[in-house]
């Protein structure tokens, strides 16, 4: 069982917002174009830690509900999500080595934290499973795992033929059967799994699903003064605009800014000084960004604030 120790340091009484969000490099992919899938967390609006570890995934994705072993991180160092901080989990996938997308048209991944938060082993909030849309065609083709016995190494060498196949590995088995993976073309690899399997001069054939380790990049963070009162933006969720008010208690310069959940710099509202005892008011222009979470950013030489607005449609 996978296991997800979410650790709240006891600095505050708000609990932390876990808002994640899902994404990929490319709304519509060539045939056989590598996938760039990203996963982020982060934890905004409190002044909470948040400390992730796990005894093995932490990060994980899914591709339409096909399984897909080590389709996660395996990060041996506890993952510490610092207050408006967090981190950013990377997949380049090549279709190649996995055999997918199985059919044309819309694509769905899913990411999401593997296992339980909280010691008692609590679900992790649904705001931490999130999925991202896009186009590719079918692959056809991918890796496939053949077993079969050495009197029917000719059998089998037509086929592999058959399939356009390629010996990457190989061995010989304790019993004396043959072992390989072959790398295929021109066929959906589960059908030629299944077709293999049941071809009587072959013990077994499996689809081979390779996924490679992920990148991870903190998304960074400075320290929080809190010299200022930042209102939440309202209304919120809005599809159209959300206002909020900044009173600092030193005149000073600041920037206004608003990030996308990657941390991303999507709208500077205001770059210069302010007036101390003012509430100045800005707005989040919805209806010109896309639907999703935002963190409205305030930071100056004794500000640093942030607050969370929906984008929804």
């Amino acid at each position: 069982m996978r296991l997800l120790l979410l650790v709240l340091a006891a600095t505050a009484s708000a609990q932390p917002a876990l808002v994640a969000e899902a994404s990929v490099d490319k709304d519509v992919y060539e045939y056989g174009e590598p996938i760039v899938f990203r996963y982020s967390l982060l934890n905004v609006g409190t002044e909470e830690t948040v400390i992730l570890t796990s005894g093995s995934c932490r990060a994980a994705f899914a591709f339409e509900g096909v399984p897909l072993d080590e389709a996660c991180t395996l990060d041996s160092v506890s993952s510490v999500l610092k207050p408006d901080g967090g981190y950013i989990w990377e997949w380049t996938l090549d279709p190649a080595d996995l055999g997918l997308p199985v059919a044309d048209g819309t694509q769905t991944m899913t990411g999401y934290i593997a296992g339980y938060c909280g010691a008692e082993g609590k679900p992790c909030p649904d705001s931490t499973t999130v999925s991202v849309s896009f186009e590719a065609p079918a692959y056809l083709g991918g890796r496939l795992s053949v077993r079969y016995e050495e009197a029917n190494a000719d059998s089998v060498a037509a086929l592999r033929t058959a399939y356009d196949g390629v010996v990457v590995d190989e061995s010989t088995r304790p019993d004396g059967s043959r072992s390989e993976e072959w790398r295929i073309s021109g066929v959906q690899l589960d059908e030629a799994a299944a077709a293999l399997d049941a071809n009587g001069a072959v013990i077994s054939a499996e689809a081979v699903r390779w996924v490679p380790t992920s990148e991870r990049f903190e998304v960074a963070t400075a320290p929080r003064p809190t010299n200022a009162l930042l209102t939440p933006p309202t209304p919120n969720p809005t599809s159209d605009l959300a206002t909020f008010s900044l009173r600092l208690q030193a005149t000073e310069a600041v920037t206004v800014d608003v990030l996308d959940a990657l941390g991303r710099r999507v709208a500077v509202l205001h770059d210069g000084p302010l007036l101390s005892g003012v509430d100045h008011t800005f707005g989040v222009e919805g209806a010109a960004l896309p639907a999703g979470v935002y963190v409205v950013r305030v930071v100056g030489e004794t500000v640093r604030q942030s607050r969370r607005v929906t984008v929804a449609r």
